[in-house]
């Protein structure tokens, strides 16, 4: 990050938003790579020495869960009509916190080899969803929202 960036100036809510929802791609990114990195580990002899950062993986989901909930409850957007020919962000949203669901079920009973599947497959999918929806909400949030909030 630029020191441009890093010091630059937040505004409004919706500023903060725009920016969070830009940055939020380079996070995305390298939660699809866990994604397949935790795949591997946790049906690895090494699960034990690495456990400190699954679960700082796990926290990286639900902080993510929150980031999505809070901007949908801030700017009051429609879910269904956040979508694209892969389906809406509502179908999305149940599918990820599903899959979290999962995970954590599985890894309770320490069935190592399902929590492998659903790290490379739901989870991993729904994250790959939100890098192709996040863009629809910035935009709604930049043009949609802002348009109508400077209107009244």
């Amino acid at each position: 990050m630029s020191t441009e960036e890093s010091t630059r100036t937040i505004l409004s809510v919706e500023e903060l938003t725009l920016f969070s929802l830009d940055q939020s791609q380079s996070g995305l990114d390298d939660l699809i790579t866990q994604c397949s990195e935790y795949s591997e580990l946790i049906t690895s002899e090494n699960l034990n020495n690495e456990i400190s950062r699954l679960v700082s993986f796990t926290d990286a989901l639900y902080t993510l869960d929150a980031f999505v909930h809070n901007i949908y409850s801030l700017f009051i957007v429609d879910r269904e009509k956040q979508s694209d020919p892969g389906g809406n962000m509502e179908s999305n949203i149940l599918k990820f916190r599903s899959s979290m669901q999962s995970l954590c079920e599985h890894l309770e009973k320490q069935d190592f080899q399902s929590t492998s599947l659903i790290l490379i497959g739901d989870l991993k999918g729904s994250l790959m969803r939100f890098k192709e929806l996040f863009p629809l909400l910035r935009t709604y949030v930049d043009k949609e929202y802002l348009a109508t909030v400077n209107a009244t």
